[in-house]
C-alpha cells in the first residue's frame, strides 16, 4: 500500500476502529475521503465507527453516501465492492432495527392509551354507581313519608 493514499488511510482506520480508538480511525476515514472523495472503504469505515458509537442515524447516512458512489471510481474498486457490500447489509439491519423500534413505539402508546381509556371508562362507572345509589337513597327516602 502506497502511505497516506485513500485505501491505506481505510485500513489503518479499521485498525483504530478495531483497537477502540474510534476517534483516530475517523481522523484516518476523513483524511481518505480528503485524498479520494470516491473511496468507498472510508464511508462504510465512517459508518462502521459511528454504529460503534451508537450513532446510527450517521451511521446510516454514511452507508448511503457509500452505496451512492460508482464503484469503478473507487481507488480500489475490489475493496469498494466489498464496502458496498458491508453498506448495504449494515444499512438494511439498521433500518430494520429503526422500523422494530417505531413499532415497539407505536404498541407501547396503544397499550399506554388502552390503560387510560380503561382507568377512564372505571371512573365513569364508579361515578355512575354513585348517582344510581344516591338517587335509590333518594326514591327510599321519599317513599318512607
Amino acid at each position: 500500500l502506497i502511505p497516506n493514499s485513500a485505501l491505506s488511510l481505510c485500513r489503518r482506520g479499521e485498525t483504530f476502529r478495531e483497537r477502540g480508538a474510534l476517534d483516530r480511525s475517523l481522523n484516518d476515514f476523513n483524511a481518505a475521503t480528503s485524498e479520494s472523495a470516491n473511496a468507498i472503504c472510508a464511508y462504510t469505515g465512517r459508518g462502521l465507527t459511528d454504529e460503534k458509537r451508537n450513532n446510527q442515524k450517521d451511521a446510516k447516512a454514511e452507508y448511503d453516501k457509500a452505496l451512492a458512489l460508482p464503484v469503478e471510481r473507487d481507488p480500489d474498486p475490489y475493496s469498494g465492492r466489498q464496502a458496498q457490500l458491508i453498506a448495504r447489509t449494515r444499512g438494511a439491519k439498521l433500518a430494520d432495527d429503526a422500523r422494530l423500534e417505531a413499532e415497539r413505539a407505536a404498541q407501547a402508546e396503544k397499550e399506554r392509551a388502552a390503560a387510560e381509556a380503561e382507568k377512564a371508562l372505571a371512573a365513569k362507572s364508579a361515578q355512575q354507581q354513585l348517582v344510581t345509589q344516591a338517587q335509590e337513597e333518594a326514591l327510599r327516602k321519599a317513599a318512607e313519608m
